[in-house]
Formats: structure tokens, sequence, C-alpha cells
């Protein structure tokens, strides 16, 4: 997929094992769009097939 910034939403749902490097989080992501041009917004060109 390349360099590109994703937005969106992360939900952590669960924290296994110990604090420091033994332990691991469940996590679910929500992408709510791809900035392929730097300005710091999703642009919908992405999606669009012409």
């Amino acid at each position: 997929m390349g360099n590109r910034t994703a937005y969106g939403l992360v939900f952590i749902q669960n924290h296994y094992g110990t604090i420091g490097s033994n332990g691991y989080l469940k996590i679910k992501l929500k992408v709510t769009g791809f900035d392929s041009n730097g300005d710091g917004t999703a642009d919908a060109s992405n999606y669009i097939n012409y």
C-alpha cells in the first residue's frame, strides 16, 4: 500500500499479559480515509474508479 497516512479510530478491546514488553493489546481499527497528497484530509479520489 505504500507509505500513506491513514486517519481513523483505534479501539483497545483488551490488554493481555503484564506491563512492559510481555504484554500485548487486542485492538480494532476503523480507517476513515487515506491522505494521498499530504494536505491533512482524507482524499475521495483514492476510492473513485473512472
